[in-house]
Protein backbone atom coordinates (compact mmCIF):
# COMPACT_ATOMS: atom_id res chain seq x y z
CA UNK A 1 0.00 0.00 0.00
CA UNK A 2 2.83 2.47 0.70
CA UNK A 3 4.53 1.78 -2.88
CA UNK A 4 1.12 2.42 -4.11
CA UNK A 5 0.58 5.58 -2.59
CA UNK A 6 4.01 6.89 -3.22
CA UNK A 7 3.49 6.12 -7.46
CA UNK A 8 0.36 7.80 -6.89
CA UNK A 9 1.09 10.64 -5.23
CA UNK A 10 4.01 11.23 -7.98
CA UNK A 11 1.74 10.65 -10.70
CA UNK A 12 -0.64 13.64 -9.11
CA UNK A 13 2.34 15.78 -8.38
CA UNK A 14 4.05 14.72 -12.14
CA UNK A 15 1.84 17.38 -13.73
CA UNK A 16 2.33 20.30 -11.57
CA UNK A 17 6.12 20.05 -11.41
CA UNK A 18 6.50 19.96 -15.12
CA UNK A 19 3.63 22.81 -15.09
CA UNK A 20 5.98 25.15 -12.93
CA UNK A 21 9.15 24.00 -14.62
CA UNK A 22 7.48 25.21 -18.05
CA UNK A 23 6.56 28.59 -16.14
CA UNK A 24 10.11 29.14 -14.85
CA UNK A 25 11.66 28.48 -17.90
CA UNK A 26 9.55 30.40 -19.83
CA UNK A 27 9.48 33.45 -17.28
CA UNK A 28 13.47 32.87 -17.14
CA UNK A 29 13.78 34.32 -20.91
CA UNK A 30 11.56 37.19 -20.61
CA UNK A 31 14.03 39.90 -21.77
CA UNK A 32 14.13 42.32 -18.44
CA UNK A 33 16.59 45.01 -16.98
CA UNK A 34 18.99 42.06 -15.38
CA UNK A 35 19.08 40.00 -17.99
CA UNK A 36 20.15 42.22 -20.65
CA UNK A 37 22.36 44.19 -18.35
CA UNK A 38 24.38 40.92 -17.61
CA UNK A 39 24.14 39.73 -21.09
CA UNK A 40 25.69 43.77 -22.22
CA UNK A 41 28.59 43.99 -19.83
CA UNK A 42 29.95 40.10 -20.78
CA UNK A 43 29.65 41.05 -24.50
CA UNK A 44 30.84 45.03 -24.12
CA UNK A 45 32.63 45.37 -21.21
CA UNK A 46 36.11 45.99 -22.63
CA UNK A 47 34.70 48.83 -24.19
CA UNK A 48 33.55 50.97 -21.16
CA UNK A 49 36.08 52.97 -19.68
CA UNK A 50 33.04 54.61 -17.29
CA UNK A 51 30.60 52.06 -15.14
CA UNK A 52 27.80 53.86 -12.88
CA UNK A 53 26.72 51.80 -9.89
CA UNK A 54 24.42 52.30 -7.53
CA UNK A 55 20.06 51.97 -7.08
CA UNK A 56 17.11 53.91 -8.52
CA UNK A 57 19.27 57.18 -7.98
CA UNK A 58 21.90 56.15 -10.23
CA UNK A 59 19.32 54.34 -12.67
CA UNK A 60 17.13 57.23 -13.03
CA UNK A 61 19.63 60.38 -12.43
CA UNK A 62 22.83 58.88 -14.50
CA UNK A 63 22.60 59.47 -18.66
CA UNK A 64 25.60 57.70 -19.96
CA UNK A 65 24.53 59.64 -22.76
CA UNK A 66 25.72 62.69 -21.73
CA UNK A 67 29.10 62.07 -20.33
CA UNK A 68 31.84 62.81 -22.56
CA UNK A 69 33.59 58.97 -23.02
CA UNK A 70 31.55 55.67 -23.38
CA UNK A 71 30.13 54.02 -20.58
CA UNK A 72 27.38 52.06 -19.14
CA UNK A 73 24.89 51.95 -16.46
CA UNK A 74 24.50 49.06 -14.14
CA UNK A 75 22.41 50.44 -11.38
CA UNK A 76 19.21 48.87 -10.60
CA UNK A 77 16.20 50.03 -8.20
CA UNK A 78 17.03 48.91 -4.82
CA UNK A 79 20.58 47.91 -5.05
CA UNK A 80 22.95 48.62 -2.71
CA UNK A 81 26.79 48.48 -2.43
CA UNK A 82 26.93 44.65 -1.01
CA UNK A 83 24.92 43.94 -4.92
CA UNK A 84 27.39 46.48 -6.52
CA UNK A 85 30.71 44.84 -5.23
CA UNK A 86 29.06 41.88 -6.61
CA UNK A 87 28.29 43.16 -10.14
CA UNK A 88 32.08 45.05 -9.80
CA UNK A 89 34.18 41.89 -8.99
CA UNK A 90 32.11 39.97 -11.25
CA UNK A 91 32.76 41.61 -14.40
CA UNK A 92 36.15 43.96 -13.62
CA UNK A 93 38.67 41.46 -14.84
CA UNK A 94 37.32 41.89 -17.79
CA UNK A 95 36.93 45.82 -17.96
CA UNK A 96 40.07 46.84 -19.29
CA UNK A 97 39.40 50.11 -20.25
CA UNK A 98 37.41 50.90 -16.96
CA UNK A 99 38.89 54.43 -15.38
CA UNK A 100 35.95 55.63 -13.53
CA UNK A 101 33.35 54.43 -11.44
CA UNK A 102 30.29 56.18 -10.34
CA UNK A 103 28.30 55.56 -7.56
CA UNK A 104 25.71 57.97 -6.35
CA UNK A 105 24.68 58.41 -2.86
CA UNK A 106 21.09 59.33 -1.08
CA UNK A 107 20.14 59.51 2.22
CA UNK A 108 18.80 56.15 2.82
CA UNK A 109 20.61 53.76 0.81
CA UNK A 110 23.40 52.96 2.71
CA UNK A 111 20.24 52.04 5.84
CA UNK A 112 19.28 49.01 4.42
CA UNK A 113 19.58 44.85 3.25
CA UNK A 114 17.88 43.99 0.38
CA UNK A 115 17.16 40.66 1.16
CA UNK A 116 15.40 41.66 4.69
CA UNK A 117 13.83 45.14 2.94
CA UNK A 118 10.86 45.52 0.96
CA UNK A 119 11.40 44.94 -2.20
CA UNK A 120 13.69 41.43 -1.27
CA UNK A 121 11.64 39.74 -4.25
CA UNK A 122 14.39 41.52 -6.34
CA UNK A 123 17.71 39.52 -5.00
CA UNK A 124 16.68 36.43 -7.03
CA UNK A 125 17.36 38.41 -10.59
CA UNK A 126 20.93 38.44 -9.23
CA UNK A 127 21.39 34.66 -8.59
CA UNK A 128 18.93 33.90 -11.82
CA UNK A 129 20.71 36.68 -14.42
CA UNK A 130 23.88 37.36 -12.51
CA UNK A 131 24.87 33.57 -11.39
CA UNK A 132 25.10 35.19 -8.21
CA UNK A 133 25.70 31.75 -5.85
CA UNK A 134 23.85 32.57 -2.88
CA UNK A 135 21.20 29.72 -1.04
CA UNK A 136 20.41 27.36 -3.24
CA UNK A 137 17.62 25.97 -1.92
CA UNK A 138 15.83 29.02 -1.10
CA UNK A 139 13.06 29.65 -3.64
CA UNK A 140 12.88 33.50 -3.09
CA UNK A 141 16.44 33.79 -4.55
CA UNK A 142 16.37 31.38 -7.34
CA UNK A 143 13.02 30.80 -8.75
CA UNK A 144 11.49 33.42 -10.50
CA UNK A 145 7.98 32.61 -10.24
CA UNK A 146 8.62 32.46 -6.78
CA UNK A 147 5.83 35.49 -4.97
CA UNK A 148 3.69 35.52 -8.00
CA UNK A 149 0.50 34.71 -8.78
CA UNK A 150 -0.50 32.00 -11.64
CA UNK A 151 -2.51 34.77 -12.79
CA UNK A 152 0.30 37.62 -13.10
CA UNK A 153 2.74 34.75 -14.35
CA UNK A 154 0.50 34.03 -17.48
CA UNK A 155 -0.21 37.61 -18.04
CA UNK A 156 3.72 38.44 -17.67
CA UNK A 157 4.30 35.24 -20.42
CA UNK A 158 1.07 36.30 -22.82
CA UNK A 159 2.73 39.96 -23.09
CA UNK A 160 5.84 38.80 -24.11
CA UNK A 161 5.19 35.28 -25.75
CA UNK A 162 2.27 36.17 -27.43
CA UNK A 163 2.33 40.11 -27.99
CA UNK A 164 6.03 40.76 -27.76
CA UNK A 165 6.36 43.24 -24.96
CA UNK A 166 9.71 42.08 -22.84
CA UNK A 167 10.41 43.90 -19.01
CA UNK A 168 13.28 45.94 -19.97
CA UNK A 169 12.69 49.70 -19.21
CA UNK A 170 16.24 51.11 -19.55
CA UNK A 171 18.20 52.49 -22.68
CA UNK A 172 20.68 50.45 -24.40
CA UNK A 173 23.22 52.31 -21.87
CA UNK A 174 21.41 51.23 -19.06
CA UNK A 175 19.62 54.09 -17.81
CA UNK A 176 16.09 54.19 -16.81
CA UNK A 177 13.65 55.86 -19.03
CA UNK A 178 10.52 55.48 -17.23
CA UNK A 179 10.97 59.04 -14.87
CA UNK A 180 9.26 61.91 -17.31
CA UNK A 181 8.30 64.99 -16.30
CA UNK A 182 5.10 64.54 -18.23
CA UNK A 183 4.29 61.68 -15.46
CA UNK A 184 5.15 63.08 -12.89
CA UNK A 185 2.07 63.07 -9.94
CA UNK A 186 0.43 66.44 -9.49
CA UNK A 187 1.11 65.64 -5.12
CA UNK A 188 4.96 65.09 -5.46
CA UNK A 189 5.98 67.69 -3.52
CA UNK A 190 3.64 67.09 -0.54
CA UNK A 191 5.25 63.37 -0.32
CA UNK A 192 8.52 64.61 0.50
CA UNK A 193 7.81 64.25 4.68
CA UNK A 194 6.31 60.70 4.30
CA UNK A 195 9.22 59.41 2.05
CA UNK A 196 11.60 61.28 4.15
CA UNK A 197 9.99 59.44 7.85
CA UNK A 198 9.96 56.16 5.81
CA UNK A 199 13.79 56.23 4.51
CA UNK A 200 14.34 57.17 8.13
CA UNK A 201 12.61 54.36 9.71
CA UNK A 202 14.99 51.87 7.30
CA UNK A 203 18.25 52.62 9.23
CA UNK A 204 19.40 48.99 10.71
CA UNK A 205 22.89 49.90 12.19
CA UNK A 206 23.96 46.26 11.18
CA UNK A 207 22.89 46.76 7.85
CA UNK A 208 24.87 50.46 7.70
CA UNK A 209 28.19 49.18 9.43
CA UNK A 210 27.94 46.50 6.42
CA UNK A 211 27.05 48.69 3.42
CA UNK A 212 30.02 51.24 4.52
CA UNK A 213 32.39 47.85 4.64
CA UNK A 214 31.29 46.63 0.75
CA UNK A 215 31.77 50.81 0.04
CA UNK A 216 35.22 50.57 1.45
CA UNK A 217 36.09 47.57 -0.52
CA UNK A 218 35.02 48.91 -3.55
CA UNK A 219 37.05 51.56 -2.95
CA UNK A 220 40.09 48.89 -2.12
CA UNK A 221 39.23 47.20 -5.29
CA UNK A 222 39.60 50.57 -7.70
CA UNK A 223 42.61 51.46 -6.08
CA UNK A 224 44.44 48.05 -6.86
CA UNK A 225 42.97 48.74 -10.43
CA UNK A 226 43.79 52.52 -10.88
CA UNK A 227 40.57 53.04 -11.33
CA UNK A 228 39.29 56.76 -9.97
CA UNK A 229 35.77 55.98 -7.47
CA UNK A 230 33.29 58.93 -7.63
CA UNK A 231 30.78 59.05 -5.21
CA UNK A 232 28.25 61.61 -5.47
CA UNK A 233 25.52 62.62 -3.11
CA UNK A 234 22.18 63.19 -5.08
CA UNK A 235 19.85 66.39 -4.90
CA UNK A 236 16.69 65.91 -3.43
CA UNK A 237 13.93 68.01 -3.25
CA UNK A 238 13.52 70.80 -0.64
CA UNK A 239 10.22 69.38 1.07
CA UNK A 240 12.38 65.88 1.15
CA UNK A 241 15.85 67.48 2.51
CA UNK A 242 14.09 69.49 5.06
CA UNK A 243 12.31 66.23 6.85
CA UNK A 244 15.40 63.96 6.62
CA UNK A 245 16.88 62.97 10.23
CA UNK A 246 19.59 65.63 10.89
CA UNK A 247 21.78 63.36 12.47
CA UNK A 248 21.59 60.24 10.02
CA UNK A 249 22.36 62.77 7.39
CA UNK A 250 24.86 64.19 9.02
CA UNK A 251 26.65 60.94 9.45
CA UNK A 252 26.32 59.91 6.15
CA UNK A 253 28.32 62.63 5.42
CA UNK A 254 30.94 62.00 7.50
CA UNK A 255 31.85 58.34 6.66
CA UNK A 256 31.41 59.34 3.07
CA UNK A 257 34.14 62.09 3.78
CA UNK A 258 35.78 59.61 5.91
CA UNK A 259 36.20 56.98 3.11
CA UNK A 260 37.19 59.72 0.21
CA UNK A 261 39.92 60.79 2.65
CA UNK A 262 41.39 57.13 3.75
CA UNK A 263 41.76 56.12 0.11
CA UNK A 264 43.45 58.94 -3.01
CA UNK A 265 41.76 57.79 -5.81
CA UNK A 266 37.96 58.51 -4.20
CA UNK A 267 36.56 61.86 -4.79
CA UNK A 268 33.12 62.74 -2.48
CA UNK A 269 31.03 65.34 -4.14
CA UNK A 270 27.56 66.41 -1.70
CA UNK A 271 24.56 67.88 -4.33
CA UNK A 272 22.10 67.31 -1.87
CA UNK A 273 21.23 70.83 -1.89
CA UNK A 274 22.47 71.79 -4.65
CA UNK A 275 21.19 75.03 -6.40
CA UNK A 276 21.29 74.10 -10.01
CA UNK A 277 18.40 71.83 -9.49
CA UNK A 278 15.30 73.04 -10.03
CA UNK A 279 11.22 72.41 -9.59
CA UNK A 280 10.94 70.92 -13.24
CA UNK A 281 14.25 68.76 -12.45
CA UNK A 282 12.62 66.76 -10.58
CA UNK A 283 10.64 63.67 -10.76
CA UNK A 284 9.44 63.11 -7.11
CA UNK A 285 11.43 64.36 -4.11
CA UNK A 286 14.10 61.92 -4.27
CA UNK A 287 14.34 61.12 -8.03
CA UNK A 288 15.37 62.85 -11.19
CA UNK A 289 13.30 63.23 -14.11
CA UNK A 290 14.78 63.43 -17.42
CA UNK A 291 16.08 67.30 -17.93
CA UNK A 292 16.87 66.32 -14.26
CA UNK A 293 19.24 63.52 -15.32
CA UNK A 294 20.45 65.20 -17.80
CA UNK A 295 21.99 68.33 -15.85
CA UNK A 296 23.34 65.59 -13.01
CA UNK A 297 25.40 63.68 -15.83
CA UNK A 298 26.88 66.60 -16.92
CA UNK A 299 27.67 68.03 -13.72
CA UNK A 300 29.27 64.51 -12.81
CA UNK A 301 31.02 64.39 -16.11
CA UNK A 302 32.85 67.61 -15.68
CA UNK A 303 33.95 66.16 -12.06
CA UNK A 304 35.51 62.87 -13.92
CA UNK A 305 36.91 65.21 -16.54
CA UNK A 306 39.05 67.33 -13.27
CA UNK A 307 40.81 63.85 -13.39
CA UNK A 308 41.75 63.27 -16.86
CA UNK A 309 41.32 59.51 -19.22
CA UNK A 310 44.82 57.97 -19.78
CA UNK A 311 45.16 56.00 -22.38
Amino acid sequence: MSRFLKKLTWLVLFPFLLLYASLEVMLRNIPNDYSFKSKWLQTNGKQIKVLVLGSSTGYYGVNPRFLSVKAFNASHVYQNPKYDLFILEKFISSMDSLQYIILPVTYHSLFYSLETSGENWRTKNYSIHYGLQGNRFDPKLNLAFYDHTLLSIFKRIFGYYINGQNEINCSAQGFGTSYLLEKRSPQWEGEGGIKAKAHSALFDEEDYAENLMMLERIAELCKERRIRLIMVFAPAWITYVESIDPELLKLDLIKCKDISKKYGNVSFINMLNDSRFTYDDFYDVNHLNEFGSEKFTLAIDSIMNSYPLTD
